[in-house]
Order: C-alpha cells, then structure tokens, then sequence
C-alpha cells in the first residue's frame, strides 16, 4: 500500500504488518495526487506542474514538467500509459518511460477521464458534452447530456454519468443512451461503486442510492455526510467513513459501524480483502471485512498492495473488438499465408508507420496480427500431399522486433511463452532484448523466462550481453530486481568463461541493484 504524508513522502509499507518497505521524499511541495498505473508506476504530481513516476521498488524513474496543472486525477490505459486531463484543456497520454505519445485540444474536463478495457476514453466537457476518443487520441463520438456532469464512471461495457441535476444516464461504449434517471438526491455525488447486478450512487450528504441494470431504483440508505470516497468489496458491501468518526458497512440494509479514533481517508479495499485508511493521528488502519457483521473488528497493521493485471485478458477484449474489422481479417490473413513476402510485407509497413508514430492510430489492431507473426510459422500441404514448413526465423526476429519498439504492455506474457519455446538464438535475442523495452516485470515472469534461456544459449555471447542489458532495464524499470533467479543470472554470467567484456558487465549491473561487489 502506499501512503502520501503531508511531509511529502511517499511510503510503501508491507502487507498486514504494517512495517515500512521504502520511502521517497520528494523534497517540494506536492498535491494530494496519488496514482497508481496498471504497471504500478506510482505518480505523483508537484505543485511546481512536474509529473514524477516512482518505480514499485521506491525509486525515481523520470520527472517530467507540465505547463499547466492536473484539473482531475489521472486514468490509467491498459497498455501501460496514464491519460492526463490538464486544466489548460488538453488531454495527453504519456507512457510509464515518460514519452508523451500524444496531446490532444479538448474541451475543460470536469471530470476524471475514464478508460475501456481497450483502451478507449471517456470524459466530460463543460459544454455538458460527454466526449469518447479512440486510444489514439482520435474524437470517436459526442453526447449531449442535459446538464454538466459531476461523476463519470465504468459499469462493464456501461457508461455511467451522473449530471448536477439529478439525472443518471447510462450509454454503451459506442455513445447510445440505455437509460436516463431522474429524480436523484441534490447534491455532490462523492462516489459510484458497482457490482455485477447493481450500481450504488454515494453522495455527499450521505444518501447511498442503488440502482439495477434496468436504471430503476433498487433501494436507499441515509446515512452520515462524507468527506471521501466509497469502496465495495466482492460480496458487494460498501464501506465509507462519515464525518461523525464512524466507519460503516452497508449490505442490502444490514448496516453496522464502528467508531475511530480520528478522521480517516477514504477506505481502500486490498486485493485480499482486508481494509486500509489513513488517520488525522499519523497512523494507517488495517480492517477485517467479514461475509457479515458478526465479529467485525478493526486493528492497526499495514495495508497491502491492491490490484494485479490480467494482460491476457485484456488483449482478448481487443481481439473481440476488431474480430469483425474488415481491415484486421484482411491482415489476419495475410499474415497467415504460406506466402514469406507477404508477411514480411506486413511488417514492413507497420515497421514504416511506426517511425511515423502513425502505427497505432492507423491499426490500433497491430500488436495482435504481431503476434500472429511472431508464433512459429505456418505448415501447409504441398503439391504432393506432404506437409511443409514454412517457419521463417526472419519474420519472427521482426515482428518480436516491433512489439518491443510499440511496448505495449499486453503482450508481455506472450513474449514470455515465446521465449521459452524459441530455439533460434536471434529470435530469442529479440525476444529478450523486447521484453527489456517494455520493462514492466512485476511478477518476475520474464526475468525467469531470460534466466531459462540463458540456460538454452549459455554459449552465445550474443544472448549474454543481451541478457545483461536486458536485466538492467527490467531492474530500472521496476526498481527491484523482480525475481532472485535474475541475480543468480547475472552471477553465473560473471563467472563463466564468457568474454571478459560480458562478465564485466554482469558484475557492475549486480553491484548496481545489490550494493555489494561481486568480483
């Protein structure tokens, strides 16, 4: 979990225990900004405009400055960018190496954007327009709501906006309206939370409205003013805490409470299930939440790190997306024919666009025909009846190749598989030399992929200097060394018979990320 202090520090601490892992101080003024990207890039943000992104292993890896401040928190993109409202009106997308990968005019926000799983954008204009842009950037269309919104939020594949004046629409992704609800308490609504069958509206006042699919009120709970936001946890429970020093629990009517010591933060809900809040009196709360209100009992401890990534799942979203696209089952095919130049050709141009920084926004879909490049090759019958090989190393290196140059995130676990099954010793340097583009490592899965094929091509000097410069950016990138299988790479490298240059290089990179010399 991590924790922004008034002094300007943020501390990472263990889970449960409570016990601090690191701390940055960030020697200026900072806002209350605290986010967390999909790749766990934490981002803080400077009252002097400068976006800083701290690695999970409590390090610095950029600084970036801004001519305007934030008007809204950031959103995170399932590729590994955050998306950043300005208040000067423009909306940019930076990646987690600190590139801006685009800028866009857009009208003021008034508030957070909102991210599809494939990637799409969704944020509100003070024209009471709710605008939708492509992960490009690109505007993909406009509604027109009857008042400026207040709360936007993502229920599945519904759009949910909460206007000043009462109203709750729901659109599709695509910009239909679902259904509009009138009639809603005054007010500031400070939170929307959902499950799978019911979304809850909490606002200010206290008032916690929940509303079913079909937008028609299920039911309505009165309870304390709030100052903060509102978590649900997987049973559907809410938790708030209210300005009278109470932490509640709201289940389908069962409500219970206790008291705190102190005005708390909003309550955080931990990947395990535990609750987190930081108090008035310098001290950070772990909570049991229990299936129902019997034995529920609070106690100081650490909190724990929330959220994982499921890059798999996200990249089949995207293949759903564009299974239709004239243009993608056009490529599809291509890159599926028994014909080498057409492949290659495919790459090639993608190769062309990409320089341009037109790849993406041309076919959002290229990282997925990539792949299909990159498996291990077509068989198809011959003239004969036998079945021929038509596996190009070349085709392979490029399309890997180009996944590390576009450095989306998503397709990390594919590189992983396929490095481990790679037996060509260039392809391999590709793969490796891919995933230390796109750095995120935060299950170890490809440091132990790089280790399992240093074991394959222990005589290449080739896969060993890649290897070594690899594991540098993955440490850089993460700010640890995500898996110990990494140092003990870097360690057999340094004492193998390997070209002094190489061993060379594997001792400094280890004494970089262990402090201790290794030779």
């Amino acid at each position: 979990m991590y924790v922004l202090t008034d002094d300007h520090t943020l501390q990472a601490l263990k889970p449960f225990s409570g016990s601090l892992i690191w701390s940055y101080r960030a020697g200026e003024p900072l806002t209350d900004i605290l986010f967390v990207g999909v790749d766990f890039t934490v981002y803080l943000f400077s009252e002097s405009r400068k976006l800083i992104a701290v690695t999970p292993g409590g390090t610095v890896r950029w600084k970036r400055s801004f001519n305007s401040p934030l008007s809204h928190p950031p959103a995170a993109s399932p590729e590994g960018s955050i998306i950043l409202p300005l208040e000067d009106g423009r909306l940019v997308k930076i990646n987690g190496r600190g590139i801006v990968q685009w800028e866009k005019e857009t009208a003021y926000s008034y508030t957070s954007p909102v991210v599809d799983r494939d990637g799409s954008i969704y944020i509100s204009g003070r024209d009471s327009v709710l605008y939708s842009y492509t992960p490009t950037g690109n505007l993909n269309w406009r509604f027109q709501l009857d008042s400026r919104a207040v709360r936007t939020a993502l229920w599945e594949d519904l759009l949910i906006i909460v206007t000043g004046n009462g109203t709750a629409s729901c659109l599709s992704i695509e910009g239909s309206l679902q259904w509009d609800l009138k009639g809603l308490p005054s007010g500031n609504p400070v939170s929307i939370v959902s499950s799978r069958n019911s979304l809850h509206i909490v606002y200010s006042h206290g008032s916690i409205i929940t509303i079913g699919r079909d937008g028609t009120i299920l039911e309505s709970f009165n309870g304390p003013p709030t100052d903060g936001f509102s978590s649900i946890d997987k049973s559907g429970a809410i938790y708030l805490f209210g300005k009278n020093r109470k932490l509640y629990r709201y289940y389908e009517k069962d409500i219970i409470q206790i008291d705190s010591e102190t005005l708390m933060t909003a309550p955080l809900i931990g990947a395990a299930g535990n609750l987190f809040s930081g108090g008035a009196n310098w001290i950070v709360y772990c909570y049991d939440t229990p299936p129902s209100a019997e034995g529920w009992s609070g106690y100081r401890g650490g909190p724990l790190r929330n959220g994982n990534l499921d890059s798999g799942a996200s990249l089949k979203r995207l293949s759903d997306f564009y299974e239709n696209n004239r243009g993608y089952l056009y490529f599809q095919m291509m890159a599926e024919s028994s014909d080498l130049e057409k492949r290659l050709e495919i790459i090639n141009n993608f190769e062309n666009l990409h320089r341009q920084n037109q790849l993406i926004e041309k076919f959002p879909f290229a990282p997925l025909l990539l792949i299909t490049l990159a498996q291990e090759g077509v068989s198809y019958a011959s003239f004969d009846g036998s079945l021929v090989s038509n596996s190009s190393s070349l085709v392979r290196i490029k399309a890997i190749n180009l996944l590390g140059q576009i450095g989306d995130i998503r397709t990390r676990k594919f590189l992983v598989r396929h490095l481990y099954r790679e037996e060509n010793s260039s392809a391999a340097i590709s793969a490796i030399w891919a995933l230390g583009q796109i750095g995120f490592d935060y299950d170890g899965e490809s440091t132990r992929a790089i280790a399992s094929a240093k074991e394959r091509f222990y005589n290449d000097d080739s896969v060993l200097l890649t290897i070594c410069d690899t594991l540098e950016e993955i440490i850089y990138y993460n700010g640890i060394i995500p898996d110990q299988s990494g140092l003990h790479v870097l360690s057999s490298i340094y004492g193998s018979d390997a070209p002094h240059r190489i061993r060379r290089r594997a001792g400094e990179i280890f004494d970089k990320f262990t402090g201790r010399r290794n030779f």
